[in-house]
């Protein structure tokens, strides 16, 4: 591909690593986020509620 695009194998290497690293954080916060879930109770909104809540009713 390096070659083909004019692109060194080290950018592609960085590109592959930062693309894992963000997934890697996406996970970790959806983790969390789900932690904190369980710790309040397990109990979630409709999204009717939470639209009517965050005035996003339209």
């Amino acid at each position: 591909m390096a070659g083909k695009t004019g692109r060194t194998k080290t950018w592609y290497a960085r590109k592959a690593i930062e693309t894992y690293l963000d997934d890697l954080e996406d996970a970790a916060i959806a983790a969390s986020a789900y932690e904190e879930y369980l710790l309040d109770g397990g109990t979630s909104s409709p999204l009717e509620d939470v639209r009517r809540r965050l005035g996003l009713e339209n």
